[in-house]
């Protein structure tokens, strides 16, 4: 937790002193998008039409990540700066998929493969899908820790996952991660992390 504070301060400063964010609505959007050169980022709050209360962020990128570890700070700035504005009580927040970030792919394969409940699925129906499975293993392991924390600074915890659009880690990305290559292991293309308000620790 203390890396987050300190990185989201020292991100805080930069954005200070050269803050290229732009903020838009609409009837059930808020967007803070931050530009930096060519590239942005973009977090979007999200409620229903009779509702006043923003229940759903989304975060984008228009490059491919270089690591969680960043990119939840950016999130931690972008949330406060939002939340001095709207009304914030999220329940579903999305960041992308696992396979965009690489810092965290080696932690999520391996996962798979220390699951017993997961090999033990492989071994009866080889490269299927259990929704189930795929679930505990993502939110019952440590591999999201950086987000989890950021959450939990925000004042949430986690109390699970649903995920859409599903497939497998190719070969060549099994292999520049390290593995073999003929592991088998899931991978949501869209993946939701269901929070719940705690008391605010930050």
């Amino acid at each position: 937790m203390k890396k987050i504070i300190s990185l989201a301060i020292i991100m805080f400063i930069a954005f200070s002193f050269s803050r290229d964010i732009t903020i838009s609505q609409t009837d059930n959007d808020y967007f803070l998008k931050y530009t930096e050169g060519d590239s942005y980022r973009i977090l979007n709050f999200r409620r229903n039409l009779e509702d006043s209360v923003y229940t759903y962020i989304h975060y984008s990128v228009s490059f491919k990540p270089k690591a969680l570890s960043e990119e939840v700070c950016y999130i931690d700035t972008l949330w406060d700066i939002a939340g001095k504005t709207i009304d914030i009580k999220p329940s579903s927040v999305d960041i992308g998929y696992p396979l965009e970030y690489p810092d965290i792919m080696p932690a999520y394969i391996q996962a798979f493969l220390d699951s017993e409940e997961w090999q033990a699925h492989v071994s009866l129906n080889g490269k299927a899908l259990d929704y189930n499975i795929m679930h505990d293993v993502i939110y019952g392991d440590d591999i999201f820790s950086d987000l989890i924390d950021l959450f939990y600074l925000h004042g949430y915890f986690t109390v699970g996952v649903s995920s859409e659009k599903h497939g497998f880690v190719l070969k060549e990305e099994l292999q520049k991660y390290g593995f073999n290559g003929d592991e088998i292991i899931p991978m949501p293309y869209m993946l939701y992390w269901h929070i719940e308000r705690v008391k605010k620790v930050k």
